[in-house]
């Protein structure tokens, strides 16, 4: 903290950016004093700009999260700072959670490294805060679709601990039974990715480029690098690990979610409704205009000719709707209202 203050009175017009800096990549204690001092000096938009960075990388500060999360129930200064932020709802800090957990977990797991296991451990404390209260909270808010997808999310994490597994699964099931039995429509399914025979070939070629090309690359230049000397003021040997970690976890999800993949099918495409793999002809009632809209996964969404992942909002506006039938998006004035003219398979 010495040279952090020396730089606070020497930059005083701009500490406050060069804390926040600090504070994407520093420990626990030092992470707590930092946003504690950047609260305490009214430096909110630079530390609201670090956590929206952590949220978009979790294992890159894994800290900072933690803090983020402990903090927002905590119902201290903290806590109201991060209710003012609109961009940072419990929702998205928990999503950002559960990956930290799964990344650490899965890093663990390849690399058995010490600093990887106190990362995991750390999260898990840290996501555990209250008994697991607000995350109760979060599964009680959920609806039907968002519990299925975080029934995946949970069952597939590898960071969680096996207690905390048990514990919020049997929420679930105390409030959605059913999806424990068996999912009704493929749009429902949160534990599967629908996709075509050509997305999985693709996601699957970047996997094995990542695994195969990727990784053995990183591996050439950390121990190139690690020739250089004193590793602590290495910054080729840093960034060679940041990139390795950042890679690995990357592996770890696509692995994950081609464990999940389904190809769509004719028999799912070929229905009286809309259903993944399905290409619709719908009306907008305010303009008349006719409008083709195609639903597939999310590996191979094309939004600018209107083929959109089945599990984006609009699409599932769409899903179960027959010809002739309404259906509206939107809210106020982004409303919008199409009637179904046409449903034939996309496939």
């Amino acid at each position: 903290m010495r040279v952090l203050n020396y730089l606070r009175e020497a930059m005083p017009e701009s500490w406050g950016a060069v804390w926040a800096a600090v504070l994407m990549r520093t420990g626990r204690r030092l992470c707590d004093a930092i946003t504690r001092a950047l609260l305490e000096a009214g430096q909110l938009e630079v530390l609201a700009a670090s956590l929206n960075q952590a949220m978009e990388k979790p294992t890159a500060s894994p800290e900072l999260l933690c803090w983020a999360w402990r903090s927002m129930h905590s119902g201290n200064q903290a806590s109201v700072f991060l209710a003012t932020q609109s961009g940072l709802p419990v929702a998205r800090v928990a999503a950002a959670m559960f990956s930290l957990l799964d990344g650490s977990g899965r890093l663990y797991g390849m690399s058995m490294e010490e600093k990887h296991l106190k990362m995991l451990e750390n999260a898990r404390a840290s996501f555990a805060v209250q008994n697991n209260r607000p995350l109760l909270a979060l599964l009680e808010e959920a609806d039907r679709i968002e519990a299925i997808r975080l029934k995946r999310v949970i069952e597939d994490n590898a960071g969680l601990s096996p207690a905390q597994r048990t514990q919020l699964l049997g929420y679930l099931r105390s409030r959605y039974a059913d999806i424990f039995i068996e999912a009704t429509k493929e749009w429902q399914d949160g534990a599967s990715i629908y996709t075509t025979e050509d997305g999985l070939r693709r996601t699957e070629a970047a996997f094995n480029h990542i695994v195969q090309v990727e990784i053995p690359e990183v591996a050439r230049q950390i121990g190139e690098a690690a020739s250089h000397g004193d590793l602590s003021e290495n910054s080729e040997y840093t960034a060679a690990l940041e990139k390795r970690d950042q890679l690995a976890s990357r592996a770890a999800r696509l692995e994950s979610e081609l464990a999940a993949a389904r190809v769509i099918n004719h028999e799912m495409s070929n229905t009286g409704f809309v259903n993944v793999g399905t290409r619709v002809v719908a009306r907008q009632i305010d303009s008349g205009a006719d409008e083709v809209y195609t639903f597939l996964g999310p590996w191979d969404t094309d939004v600018e000719n209107r083929v959109l992942n089945y599990q984006a909002p609009l699409a599932q506006a769409f899903m179960g709707a027959r010809i002739g039938d309404q259906v509206t998006y939107g809210e106020e004035a982004a409303r919008r209202t199409w009637e179904i003219l046409g449903i034939d398979s996309a496939l």
